[in-house]
């Protein structure tokens, strides 16, 4: 996600209240951990903003875990746009927890999210 294409106003509304971190992987590219992810999907809904994609990494190794698009989830799972963001999230923090924090307690996820208009 970059905020290149968004205003000023925009961006302050966006990331009010939220925490967020570059890596040198992907020094342009900030990363949420999951509570700040929830923030920014509902400062999203709250915008305007469509998200097009979420991406999970692991924390520590930054590894890459998983990405799940907008309208591929859409399409699958048969549910309204607007819903889909919250349950892929959650989908995808249940998947993270049985297969990451199971063996590596310590490795937390941390998230990107592409916007439309990025």
């Amino acid at each position: 996600m970059t905020f290149k294409k968004m205003t000023t106003e925009l961006h302050n509304e966006l990331l009010e209240g939220i925490h967020f971190r570059f890596t040198d992987h992907e020094p342009e590219t900030p990363f949420f951990d999951a509570d700040n992810i929830r923030k920014l999907l509902d400062n999203a809904k709250v915008c305007g903003i469509d998200i097009l994609g979420i991406e999970c990494w692991t924390s520590n190794r930054l590894d890459y875990f998983t990405t799940v698009c907008r309208d591929i989830y859409v399409a699958t799972h048969k549910i309204p746009e607007n819903q889909w963001a919250d349950r892929a999230l959650a989908e995808i923090m249940n998947e993270y927890g049985e297969k990451v924090l199971e063996k590596f307690p310590d490795d937390k996820p941390l998230f990107s999210v592409e916007f439309s208009g990025n």
